[in-house]
């Protein structure tokens, strides 16, 4: 990932919001079971699927809700 995906992945989100494209769906394969993960824990899926989306926000709500044991200095 780069420093800029998460602005990217908001603008795509804002994006969706225009009634024009109601027809975009970032669901795409969520429950298709065609998503695989390998031996090293790593989800792969089809090449259309918006499991880079997925995956994104799952480790950052992830990280958001995990107890840090990090002290502010």
């Amino acid at each position: 990932g780069e420093v800029d995906d998460a602005a990217n992945f908001e603008a795509c989100q804002e994006g969706l919001g225009i009634p024009e494209l109601e027809w975009i769906d970032i669901s795409r394969h969520l429950h298709t079971g065609r998503e695989m993960v390998d031996e090293q824990g790593i989800v792969t899926g089809p090449a259309s699927d918006d499991i880079h989306f997925r995956t994104y926000y799952k480790e950052w709500k992830r990280l958001m809700s995990a107890e840090s044991n990090l002290t502010i200095k």
